[in-house]
């Protein structure tokens, strides 16, 4: 029990540090508009599924429904979508490919969607001629294609995420060793103090719950910007409308009050202010665990008392004391100088230190989820162990299918039947 109990502790101790980590990331990954670009990499992979489609979509068509998917037409400058097409076929593909892979850097196209449902995107495809042709003439071919479209849709995007979760893993690992570096987190240093000490690892779990609340608390923070641009879009749109309804004229200045108290909470939120906030907060993280007795911090090797007295090396780390009397003088005298003074009298040694902190940022990297899952079951064993009677990213206004080929399906047929209703009611006007 003493050993789950300090495997427990360690993996909640490292889950609060990750917090900070994912925190630190996700805010810089929000402030390079990581998510706008991964959209338009998922709808220049779709173009050219489009391309060899039986749809058989024009290549102005296909930017119609380009820019309808991921452009917010109000915040979007009109200007910024035309494109000058030619007669000939082929030069119109180069300009279409051209065109999506520039879009997004222009500063005028700075409001493209972060995540669009799938719904939503065979929506905007339905309202091309050709698909609408398609759903006279065959609806059940058109359900045939469309359902091969959202699928693909499905794929392209499963791939493009998977390729950003993977660059993502790689900088919360970074940010978790220079994290590790900064605060002085030796993870077999702190697995010790909780086997050694059972007192202090009880008390970690007993903070189990906070820890739990703080990475809610981020993870609530990060829902609440994806609300704040939904309302920004929504209230530009309002000001649009009321500024081309003669009736609404006394609305537009209070909207627009209002757009401006938005836009300053999202700077807030997401810009290099979040940045400095969420660094405060790894400060106060650190320091709640340190109050407790969680060894870590610069009280710690490399940090040890040179040439002060016998009984401060007596009161120092382990690995301080370890340090031969004879080697235990002022080498350097200078700010910050005591890690410099390991490394002269003690290499070795701080080289395995530099090791076991690098590997301990490493884990801290693998981020807050894991270690609060792993964390979950440590917690589920060890309470089975003590009872054995114990039990073993947007457009919400319409559907995603999540890798679910039934309500995918569901999906299309929707689409398809007001595809075909509508297509019919245009042709009997």
């Amino acid at each position: 029990m003493q050993l789950l109990d300090a495997t427990l502790a360690f993996a909640l101790t490292l889950a609060a540090l990750a917090t900070v980590a994912t925190t630190i990331l996700e805010a810089v990954l929000r402030i390079a508009r990581m998510r706008k670009k991964n959209l338009i990499e998922v709808m220049k992979l779709l173009n050219n599924e489009l391309g060899k489609s039986s749809l058989r979509l024009s290549p102005d068509e296909r930017w119609r429904f380009f820019s309808q998917v991921i452009a917010n037409p109000v915040v979007v400058a009109k200007s910024s979508l035309r494109i000058d097409w030619k007669e000939s076929e082929e030069e119109n593909e180069k300009i279409l490919a051209s065109f999506l892979s520039s879009f997004g850097k222009h500063q005028d196209r700075k409001g493209t969607y972060e995540k669009v449902s799938l719904e939503y995107v065979l929506r905007c495809l339905a309202e091309s001629d050709s698909v609408k042709r398609a759903a006279i003439e065959a609806g059940d071919k058109l359900k045939t294609e469309l359902n091969r479209i959202a699928r693909k849709y499905e794929e392209l995007g499963s791939a493009v995420s998977a390729g950003y979760k993977q660059n993502a893993q790689k900088w919360s690992i970074v940010i978790g060793i220079l994290l590790a570096l900064a605060a002085n987190v030796d993870g077999l240093r702190i697995f010790e103090a909780y086997w050694k000490n059972p007192k202090l690892a009880a008390a970690i779990i007993e903070k189990h719950e906070d820890f739990m609340t703080k990475d809610q608390e981020v993870q609530d923070s990060m829902n609440a910007l994806e609300t704040l641009y939904f309302d920004e879009s929504q209230k530009r749109a309002e000001i649009e409308e009321a500024k081309n309804d003669p009736t609404r004229v006394s609305e537009i200045a209070a909207l627009e009050k209002r757009l401006q108290e938005i836009q300053k909470e999202i700077t807030a939120t997401s810009k290099m202010a979040a940045i400095k906030n969420t660094i405060q907060d790894a400060q106060n993280q650190v320091s709640d665990l340190r109050t407790l007795g969680v060894p870590i911090g610069w009280d710690y090797y490399p940090n040890c008392p040179y040439g002060k007295a016998a009984i401060e090396w007596l009161n120092s780390s382990s690995e301080c004391r370890d340090i031969p009397e004879t080697k235990r003088g002022l080498k350097w005298d200078l700010i910050g100088s005591c890690p410099i003074n390991t490394i002269w009298n003690d290499f070795y040694g701080f080289l395995v230190w530099l090791l076991k902190v690098i590997i301990t940022g490493m884990l801290i990297g693998l981020g807050a989820p894991f270690w609060f899952d792993v964390a979950k079951r440590l917690s589920r064993i060890r309470r089975g162990l003590k009872n054995p009677n114990a039990s073993s990213e947007d457009r919400l206004a319409a559907r995603d299918a999540n890798g679910d080929a039934d309500e995918r399906k569901k999906i299309v047929a929707d689409v398809v039947a007001d595809t075909i209703a509508e297509a019919n009611s245009e042709k009997a006007s």
